[in-house]
């Protein structure tokens, strides 16, 4: 067994993050920021690279509402922001900062998020919801965030000083 420990990593997908001024949107949840801790984990030798790294799985539900009728049915999108960049040959993976770790997202259909970036990001392939088109423009949708092996090599390590491992959130438009 490899072992990582104190691993501590900011999930902010934020309040503000998934409703940016630049997206147009005004939605609001009570569930946003997260913070999730994978205070220590240890990762068996015989896990292939590119595999969830067991017992590092944390779902995160969240539900709120947008305001206006035009954002009815749109897809709410997340994009990486933080740091590290995507792992070559591992779709949706960044760098976390420890040697052999990376970081991903998952969507509700099992999906890893992939793209990144401050303005270009579009991941309508991988849509983590979408605004309700009912009348009320609700969305409610789980995100689960996971440690992905990167490498044969595992080093230990501390993620919070590492890459800064964030996705924001916004209604593509």
């Amino acid at each position: 067994m490899q072992i990582l420990k104190h691993c501590f990593f900011l999930l902010a997908l934020g309040t503000a993050a998934l409703f940016m001024p630049h997206a147009k949107a005004a939605c609001t949840t009570p569930d946003m920021p997260k913070m999730i801790d994978v205070a220590s984990v240890s990762i068996p030798t015989t896990l292939a690279v590119g595999s969830t790294i067991p017992g590092t799985e944390q779902t995160v539900h969240v539900a709120g509402n947008c305001d206006h009728s035009y954002e009815s049915g749109m897809e709410i999108i997340s994009c990486y922001y933080g740091s590290g960049a995507e792992i070559p040959g591992l779709t949706g993976v960044y760098d976390s900062g420890v040697p052999g770790v990376g970081v991903a997202l998952m969507n509700d259909k099992g999906q890893r998020i992939s793209g990144g970036g401050k303005t270009a990001c579009d991941s309508r392939s991988t849509p983590i919801g979408y605004v309700s088109n009912d009348g009320k423009m609700s969305f409610d949708f789980n995100v689960t965030l996971q440690l992905v092996k990167t490498s044969e090599t595992v080093k230990s390590g501390n993620a919070e000083s590492g890459a800064n491992p964030v996705w924001y959130w916004r209604i593509r438009q």
